[in-house]
């Protein structure tokens, strides 16, 4: 064998090694964790009904603090990731957003994240103009520019997440088909024609994960803060309003193949950290792409 071949042969011998070990290592980090899960749950398949996963071996994904997280074997690199969180008003969604946030970057992720447009833009006019909810016309001018706002926000964002390379993940405050659970149809579909968009390309090409928030008018209305005085004067929905659009925003996304929804049934910090269960066991979606050399997603709702 000629010193070319016993380099060759070399650097493949150290691959095996090295693909080798990272198996081992995972292998034994799953052990771990099936230990770490039964101690905490006592009981596996009562630990996940918790939880609200079904039953079953314990998911690497739901300690959202963990090595599964840091490891370049369960996300794709040089992918931008665009997650959503959504949900009707109050529902937790900026809280849950700053966490996840502050979790990634400390497991060495690039994280991105897109704020709440509607809430920017009606904060620098001095708020929504009451006049405008008996107007048609302007509700749908409104959500035509809100939606513009939107998209080229998020799509610089994107932009600039990119030049950084790695792995990195857009989190959305609210989506492009957010506005839906605001309007009626004919001026939500007014809103989309006068951006030159469909529904079907919001939905199903600019994000690979829904999580559905449901607000705290429905099923946990004591804790609903809304209209002058409260800790969000910007929100004018009273609590039927609220529970209303956050239906329609479950609509909105029915069709994506991801969407986790998080109920009130638990007290606010469960709620919120339910954010994270699932999160990274999205494959991504975007444009119907699924990739096989990451976990299936479970079918969404």
């Amino acid at each position: 064998m000629g010193n070319e071949d016993q380099v060759v042969a070399t650097q493949g011998q150290g691959k095996r090694r090295r693909s080798e070990a990272a198996a081992e290592e995972a292998e034994e980090y799953e052990l771990n964790l099936t230990q770490q899960y039964s101690h905490y749950a006592g009981d596996t398949d009562a630990g996940e009904a918790a939880v609200g996963l079904p039953a079953g071996p314990p998911s690497a994904f739901l300690f959202l603090d963990t090595h599964a997280l840091s490891t370049s074997f369960l996300w794709e690199e040089d992918y931008t990731y665009r997650v959503v969180l959504t949900g009707g008003p109050c529902a937790g969604k900026s809280t849950a957003l700053s966490m996840l946030r502050d979790r990634l970057r400390n497991l060495g992720w690039t994280v991105v994240t897109a704020p709440e447009n509607a809430t920017l833009l009606f904060t620098a006019i001095g708020g929504f103009d009451a006049r405008w909810a008996e107007q048609e016309e302007k509700l749908a001018q409104m959500q035509a520019i809100f939606l513009r706002a939107q998209i080229a926000m998020e799509d610089n964002l994107l932009a600039l997440a990119k030049m950084k390379g790695g792995k990195v993940v857009l989190l959305c405050d609210r989506g492009a088909l957010d506005g839906r659970m605001f309007l009626e149809d004919r001026a939500w579909e007014s809103a989309v024609q006068q951006c030159g968009v469909t529904e079907a390309e919001l939905r199903d090409q600019r994000y690979d994960m829904i999580v559905h928030m449901v607000t705290a008018a429905s099923g946990a209305p004591e804790f609903y803060e809304w209209g002058p005085g409260s800790k969000n004067p910007e929100r004018f929905h009273d609590l039927e309003q609220a529970a209303e659009s956050c239906r329609r925003g479950q609509e909105s996304y029915k069709g994506h193949p991801y969407v986790r929804v998080i109920d009130n049934s638990t007290g606010f910090d469960r709620k919120v950290n339910q954010a994270g269960p699932d999160f990274f066991a999205a494959p991504h979606s975007r444009g119907g792409v699924e990739s096989s050399s990451r976990c299936t997603s479970r079918e969404g709702l």
